[in-house]
């Protein structure tokens, strides 16, 4: 699958991100990619699962911004 992606790491930039799918598995009645293998530029990332689970239980906590840190600043 190509999209058109923003690049941010020189400034902002338009950029063709590629996405190969692959290692197909039936998951409660759905096939889905396992591995995901994403390509832009001179970059290669790969995503590999080794579950999936439809519908699932998630916490309500999971969708709350993480605690703030507070840092001591220097003297």
């Amino acid at each position: 699958m190509d999209s058109e992606i923003n690049d941010h790491t020189h400034g902002p930039q338009r950029m063709t991100q590629r996405i190969f799918f692959d290692d197909f598995r039936q998951v409660e009645g759905l096939v889905l990619p396992f591995s995901l293998e994403y390509e832009f530029w001179a970059r290669l990332e790969t995503m590999r699962s080794d579950q999936v689970r439809v519908d699932g239980e998630v916490a309500d906590e999971r969708f709350s911004p993480p605690p703030t840190l507070e840092v001591d600043a220097p003297p």
